[in-house]
């Protein structure tokens, strides 16, 4: 049986174990927001539980500061994301990092590399240069020049979806794109479909991180399929932040029906306590996709890996 077909099967018998064993993407990952909470737990003796949803994304980030990064090494977390990884069978990864109070770069790199080949060996894993709208644009570009000098990233991320604008970090994005660069910014869960549209012609974006507000706006929507500009969405992130009721109202079949290129992503699991595995089940068992249109989705997140 392809994989396709066994994709399919296991959909249609919500067999998530199945699904597990079946390659997939996951281009929206932050990190050492990747693991597992059962994972988490057995490392820590602890019994913490993801919240059923969040008032705000301040909110989310407390209950993280409270209740994850007190109890365990930064190392670690990294090591439980690579482990679900593998565990959820992610043949392509699109991995965030921020350089937050990050020493040596090269030591850096060089950790998570390690990580990566013994923890998801099988895994294609893009690094992605997390930088925030707030930060000082001089000083982010003064860190891209040297960061440039490790080849190491193949991506970037312009990420928080605040009033700061995104038109000065248009050099560096710029850069970006010479040095062959996947151009991502997170967008359009907060902000209006129109914002989304600006950021993506100013910044020259390949991809969007999340995106769903312009399932509001019939002319951004074709505006971004005719671009060809790809969603990453993460489905329990937008129910538990309160973007969408539920998932049955979830915008994402709207945009797949209107052309756009979308992708099923975790965003931050150890938070929101859903695998890739787990949202396309969530989302088949909500009937707002046929297991066919399901597998298509699959099939588009591989773009480049060729596996069916």
């Amino acid at each position: 049986m392809n994989d396709s077909l066994a994709f399919i099967t296991a959909l249609n018998n919500k067999d998530l174990a199945s699904l597990a064993s079946i390659p997939k993407s996951d281009l929206h990952n932050h990190s050492s927001r990747g693991g597992n909470l059962n994972d988490f737990n057995a490392y820590t003796s602890k019994n913490i539980k993801s919240p059923a949803n969040f008032d705000s994304l301040a909110e989310m980030q407390l209950w993280y500061d409270q209740n994850i990064k007190p109890n365990i090494d930064p190392n670690k977390l990294l090591e439980l994301a690579f482990m679900q990884v593998n565990r959820d069978s992610i043949k392509l990864l699109h991995m965030s990092f921020g350089l937050n109070n990050v020493i040596n770069y090269q030591n850096y790199f060089n950790q998570i590399i390690d990580l990566k080949n013994k923890f998801a060996p099988d895994t294609i894993l893009i690094p992605e240069l997390r930088i925030g709208r707030d930060k000082d644009v001089y000083e982010v570009e003064k860190l891209f020049e040297e960061i440039l000098t490790y080849n190491f990233f193949k991506s970037i991320d312009l990420s928080g979806e605040d009033s700061f604008s995104v038109k000065p970090f248009q050099n560096i994005f710029k850069k970006a794109k010479q040095n062959g660069f996947i151009l991502k910014a997170h967008l359009g869960e907060y902000g209006d479909a129109e914002s989304v549209l600006e950021a993506v012609e100013a910044l020259e974006l390949d991809q969007v991180q999340h995106g769903i507000s312009i399932s509001s706006s019939q002319n951004v929507m074709s505006e971004i399929s005719k671009r060809n500009v790809q969603l990453n969405i993460c489905p329990t992130s937008n129910v538990k932040l309160k973007r969408v009721k539920d998932y049955q109202s979830h915008p994402i079949k709207k945009l797949f029906d209107n052309g756009i290129k979308v992708t099923i992503n975790t965003d931050d699991m150890l938070i929101y306590d859903s695998s890739v595995s787990e949202e396309y089940l969530q989302l088949y068992q909500a009937k707002l996709f046929s297991a066919e249109e399901l597998n298509k989705i699959r099939i588009q997140g591989l773009d480049k890996v060729n596996i069916n």
